[in-house]
């Protein structure tokens, strides 16, 4: 029997920009300038759900259990997909089905990982599966490579947060607006024509917070798969009065691949050599836009109402080869 290791090799660029303090007096005023914009981004941080939330102590008191993947986690383990780092979760099942974490296949405590359909998979609090309550699988999976951080809550605590929640919830949270001006470049290469390249932009003036972050990933052939994705998000938030603030965020996801449900078979598995393409010509089309807007009111500094309205659609062209794996009769 043969079997087949592939090399895959990359190579990391990462730059960032924070634009520095000119003059001793530029950067005192700055500074006190920065120290009151960070009080008022605080108390005004962008309204999005986190099912978790940022204090350590929330997760004594969740029902069920909870984890945090954070952002100094992604960022030491550099991971190709998301599967890389939901691995590490306890509980929690992952079945590839490209390599490249197109399509996100989870399980949590013995439940079907098919699609995910047993999992509430958010981003930022909001719904990303086809329609979360007819249709629940998921054929468009956030890029963990422009995440801040992932939440994973399991247990009877989930069913705060929608409609799938048997398995769990999950939730990929992205970079909120900064306090002061930053950019990123972030580029890496590798084998197999693989590139990502990722730029993104911030800042906040007059108490409004911006952040627009663009990425391209691609690859020629990892394994039997090829795909080309473009994936932009925008975020604003900015206070209205001393009761109450808005969050708006937008964003368009282009995905171009062959990852079909046509695969190898078992006896090309069993036989251990190089993959077969099977159907050379499948292509899958994907496009989502999304948007949402969320507003916070308070009523004290511990009781608040939060409103989300957020739409999105999402359009799945298929080119798929139809044929019968059943040997044709005479």
């Amino acid at each position: 029997m043969k079997f087949l290791l592939t090399a895959f090799l990359i190579i990391y660029f990462n730059f960032e920009f924070i634009t520095p303090a000119l003059t001793k007096k530029q950067g005192e005023d700055k500074k006190s300038s920065t120290a009151q914009t960070d009080t008022l981004i605080k108390k005004y941080d962008f309204p999005q759900i986190d099912i978790i939330g940022k204090n350590p102590e929330i997760i004594n008191r969740i029902p069920g259990s909870a984890s945090v993947i954070s952002g100094k986690m992604l960022t030491t383990t550099q991971p190709l997909t998301g599967n890389e780092v939901l691995r590490k979760v306890t509980g929690v099942h992952i079945v590839d089905e490209e390599g490249i974490g197109l399509r996100t296949n989870i399980g949590i405590r013995g439940l079907d990982p098919d699609r995910s359909r047993t999992v509430l998979m958010l981003e930022d609090g909001v719904p990303i599966a086809l329609a979360p309550y007819g249709e629940p699988e998921m054929y468009y999976t956030p890029a963990i490579d422009r995440m801040k951080s992932v939440e994973i809550l399991k247990g009877s605590g989930s069913i705060l947060f929608g409609p799938q929640t048997i398995g769990g919830v999950i939730n990929y949270i992205t970079d909120d607006p900064p306090v002061e001006q930053r950019t990123k470049l972030s580029i890496s290469g590798g084998s197999e024509g693989y590139f990502l390249g990722k730029a993104g932009y911030g800042t906040t003036f007059d108490n409004i917070g911006v952040n627009i972050n663009f990425l391209h990933k691609q690859a020629d052939k990892i394994g039997i798969t090829h795909f080309d994705i473009n994936d932009i998000t925008a975020k604003v938030k900015f206070p209205l009065g001393d009761k109450s603030r808005i969050g708006i965020k937008i964003s368009a996801y282009d995905e171009l691949s062959n990852s079909t449900y046509i695969g190898i078979t078992q006896t090309m598995y069993d036989k251990g050599e190089y993959f077969t393409v099977m159907a050379p010509n499948d292509n899958l089309d994907i496009r989502r836009y999304s948007a949402s807007v969320t507003h916070d009111y308070f009523f004290s500094e511990d009781i608040y109402l939060r409103t989300t309205l957020f739409g999105y659609t999402t359009t799945r062209n298929w080119l798929r080869q139809d044929f019968s794996r059943s040997p044709v009769s005479n």
